[in-house]
């Protein structure tokens, strides 16, 4: 090729490449044109979608409510049998979603260690004849029994609707129903301190039964990344009457010394209605591929950066605690009850945690306060008394009513990990020890309740001293509901639980009391952050712990120190107002 030729080609190239740089140029400055232009909108993200199969596991804690027919008639005390515990279980589901609105149904099963004890068949009076003429106003003159309910298994099968919000959907506001199943066991023992001398033997019955009922409920669900997400969910469910079998124990009228016309359970026929109240978190996994949930502007400590919250709360709380004396559990058969409960308590509290960035979480609380609120009942069966300055008598049944006093100690420590953690959410798993201290007293006046009308007296106030330290595992979540706004729950097992208590009944009557058992802690807050550190808010939380094989060494009337066994419970319920500031990186 010549000279001229190849100067011709070497021309045309160097426009061919001009032009496609020109070309280049042309199109980047146009995108970055159409970047600048807020006129020219980004494509939406996909919905994330909550169609699909699901599998699940939960833990929480919940609360039975029973009630036990007296076929005797009016009831002088008792036949209401709370029954706490913790509850750990699974659940399958299938949901379809269209538009925003998710339908779906679900099946769950979860074991329930649920227990609890109280005074019922306690007839007003005397099934026999009317007593003496110089008691005409003495009711009480029957032996009455306790009923230990313990509900062991419960299940589900729900239909469920749901209103799928946020960013992109990736939380589930819905609402459920349907049939519930319910498998437990009732006991019923009569109670009477001097078996085979003075009144009816410990006759004891056992019911096991399954019962068919129905349920409602509501909760949130969040997606944590394309598969998992988290739930928080509160559920009642109710059943019917069941039909229960009662002891006979009767006793022949007029055979027991001072009080004529006494007598106890016979056997009649009788039921059992039973409510449930139960508070869940769990996670669930969602089969098939899913890309991770778009969230909010980061509301939660973020990777690298470590965060230290410290806060205040004004905690207002209700407590109860009931010791069964002779109570063996099973059977439940007592000499003695004492109930202390409605001991409301206004305290001061203060928490703080700790965020790092390897994912690793300190958390805790400590508060105190005091309550002049409260009542005690003191219960005894076939207890031996002067009538009248007469010689001893046997009184079947005593119930005195006082007035009573508290305060409260308690502190808690965790050490979680964040299991998941993201801009909007995360679900934390923990370990700890939690300590609740409650001494309460009662006044120097007692009323007792089994006389027609009422008759107070003065008498030496009683004292209880109750200390309960726990081991905790458990799980917390923590969502951002809309902007600024947190909700954040939290369920922890009680493992092991040790109590160690002081029954004072008077000088040189001071009864140490010690056992072991099992509880839960539940809890759940709503808060907003003012600013980017500051945070106000609102909560509440549940405490139960229970100690199925106690002790204690009984000192009380007249008693040497003779160890005995006893069933020990208690309940702490609260709601709180808090306030925070956060420290670190935001």
């Amino acid at each position: 090729m010549d000279v001229a030729a190849r100067v011709g080609v070497k021309a045309r190239m160097a426009v061919v490449k001009n032009l496609l740089l020109c070309t280049v140029a042309l199109l980047s400055a146009g995108t970055a044109a159409s970047a600048a232009d807020p006129s020219v909108k980004a494509p939406a993200p996909a919905r994330w979608s909550w169609s699909g199969f699901y599998l699940g596991a939960h833990t929480g804690g919940a609360l039975d409510l029973s009630h036990v027919d007296d076929p005797y008639g009016q009831t002088l005390f008792g036949d209401h049998i709370r029954s706490p515990g913790p509850l750990l279980g699974g659940q399958v589901g299938y949901d379809w979603q269209t538009g925003p609105w998710v339908f779906g149904a679900q099946a769950d099963v979860t074991w329930a260690n649920l227990n609890g004890t109280f005074t019922c068949l306690q007839p007003a009076r005397s099934l026999g004849p009317l007593p003496p003429e110089n008691l005409p106003g003495f009711l009480g003159g029957a032996y009455g029994a306790t009923c230990q309910v313990q509900p062991r298994w419960l299940g589900t099968v729900t239909g469920r609707v749901g209103l799928a919000t946020g960013l992109r959907g990736e939380m589930l506001l819905y609402a459920k129903g349907g049939l519930a199943w319910m498998q437990g066991s009732v006991d019923i023992a009569t109670n009477n301190i001097r078996e085979g001398t003075d009144g009816p033997p410990n006759a004891v019955t056992s019911s096991s039964f399954s019962q068919l009922g129905w349920t409602a409920g509501v909760g949130l669900e969040y997606a944590l990344s394309g598969n998992w997400s988290v739930m928080a969910e509160y559920d009642y469910l109710g059943f019917g009457r069941h039909g229960l079998a009662t002891p006979d124990a009767p006793i022949t009228i007029g055979v027991l010394p001072g009080v004529a016309g006494s007598s106890a359970p016979d056997g009649r026929a009788t039921g059992i209605g039973q409510a449930i109240h139960a508070m869940k978190l769990g996670v669930n996994y969602r089969f098939g591929d899913r890309a991770a949930p778009t969230t909010a502007a980061p509301a939660l400590p973020a990777a690298g950066a470590v965060e230290v919250e410290l806060g205040a709360r004004y905690v207002h709380g209700w407590g109860r605690f009931k010791q069964d004396l002779g109570g063996a559990s099973p059977p439940p058969v007592n000499n003695s009850r004492l109930t202390w409960t409605d001991l409301q308590t206004d305290s001061g509290e203060l928490f703080a945690r700790i965020d790092t960035p390897q994912n690793f979480v300190l958390k805790g609380f400590v508060g105190a306060g005091s309550g002049k609120h409260g009542h005690m009942n003191d219960e005894d069966w076939g207890l031996a008394q002067p009538l009248d300055g007469t010689a001893e008598s046997v009184f079947p049944y005593q119930n005195s009513l006082s007035e009573a006093s508290s305060k409260i100690k308690y502190f808690t420590v965790d050490a979680g990990y964040d299991w998941f953690r993201q801009p909007a959410a995360r679900l934390t798993v923990f370990t700890g020890y939690s300590y609740f201290e409650q001494p309460m007293l009662t006044n120097k006046l007692m009323t007792y309740v089994m006389y027609a009308p009422a008759q107070t007296v003065d008498a030496v106030g009683l004292g209880q001293d109750t200390i309960w330290r726990a081991l905790r595992v458990g799980a917390a979540a923590d969502v951002l509901l809309a902007p600024r706004v947190h909700l954040n729950a939290e369920a922890a097992y009680l493992p092991y639980v040790r109590f160690h208590g002081e029954d004072d009944h008077g000088p040189n009557a001071v009864s140490p009391q010690w056992g072991t058992g099992n509880g839960v802690q539940l809890e759940a807050i709503l808060s907003y952050d003012v600013t980017e550190r500051v945070s106000v808010g609102v909560g509440g939380r549940y405490w139960a712990y229970w100690v199925a094989q106690g002790k204690t060494a009984n000192f009380s009337n007249g008693g040497k120190g003779e160890i005995e066994q006893q069933t020990f419970s208690a309940e702490q319920a609260a709601m709180f107002l808090q306030a925070s500031y956060k420290f670190g990186s935001r």
